[in-house]
C-alpha cells in the first residue's frame, strides 16, 4: 500500500468515526502521525447514520480511568474518541468520576506527573524507563523535560553485534507470526526498536496481531 493511498484510507476511517488511538494501533504508528494525516477532517456526527453507538455505550470505565492517568482533559478525550466534550463529561458522571475531570483536578495530576518525571530524571532514569514506569507516552516525557529543563539519561545504544543479535530475536518472533507490538512486549523493548529493526534489517512482519493459543 502506497503512503498516499494509506493516508486516504486513514482519513476515511477517521471520518467514519474511528478514533485517533484506534487508528494509531491499527496502522502501528504514533498518534501524532495520525493527527497530522486527519488534520482538518470532521468525523460524521455520532448519530447521523444510526449505526454508531453513543459514547456512553462505547467508552468503558477502564479506558476513562486510563485517560485520567494520562492527565487527559475532557476536550482531549473527546478529540481522541471522536466525540464531544459534553459526551465525555456525561460518561464521567455516569461512572461517578466527574469531579476527577475538572480543570483543577487535571492540572493537579499533570503537576504531580511532571514532578514525578523530574524525580525519575534525577535518579538517572532514561526517557524510555520513565515512560514505562509512569505509563505515559515517551513524547510526553520529552515535552516535560524540555519545558522544565530536565536532562534525562539516554538509553545505551547497542553496538553492531548487539543490534544484529536483537534483530535475529525479532526476526524469529516475526516468523512465528507476531506483529511489532507483540514482539516488543515479548522482548521487553520499545515498539519503535522493533520497527527500526524491521526497517534496517528488512524483516518481514505481520501487521495484524497473532492470536495466542489458549489452553
Amino acid at each position: 500500500m502506497t503512503p498516499k493511498f494509506a493516508d486516504a484510507i486513514i482519513r476515511k476511517q477517521f471520518y467514519n468515526h474511528m478514533t485517533i488511538r484506534q487508528l494509531a494501533n491499527l496502522h502501528e504508528v504514533d498518534e501524532a502521525t495520525i493527527e497530522r494525516i486527519v488534520a482538518g477532517i470532521t468525523p460524521k456526527k455520532r448519530h447521523e447514520t444510526g449505526g454508531i453507538a453513543p459514547l456512553t455505550d462505547t467508552l468503558t470505565e477502564e479506558r476513562l480511568l486510563r485517560y485520567m492517568e494520562e492527565c487527559a482533559s475532557p476536550a482531549r478525550i473527546a478529540y481522541l474518541e471522536g466525540a464531544t466534550k459534553d459526551e465525555v463529561l456525561a460518561v464521567a458522571e455516569q461512572f461517578g468520576h466527574l469531579d476527577k475531570f475538572s480543570a483543577e483536578a487535571v492540572d493537579r495530576r499533570r503537576e504531580e506527573r511532571n514532578q514525578r518525571i523530574g524525580e525519575l530524571v534525577a535518579e538517572g532514569r532514561t526517557s524510555l524507563e520513565i515512560s514505562e514506569l509512569l505509563g505515559v507516552n515517551r513524547t510526553t516525557v520529552y515535552d516535560v523535560c524540555a519545558k522544565y529543563g530536565f536532562k534525562s539519561k539516554r538509553a545505551p545504544k547497542l553496538h553492531k553485534d548487539g543490534r544484529q543479535a536483537r534483530a535475529n530475536e525479532i526476526a524469529a518472533l516475526a516468523k512465528e507470526g507476531y506483529n511489532a507490538r507483540q514482539i516488543a512486549e515479548k522482548l521487553g523493548i520499545h515498539v519503535e526498536t522493533v520497527r527500526n529493526a524491521k526497517r534496517d534489517f528488512g524483516i518481514p512482519m505481520n501487521r495484524k496481531a497473532k492470536k495466542e493459543e489458549t489452553t
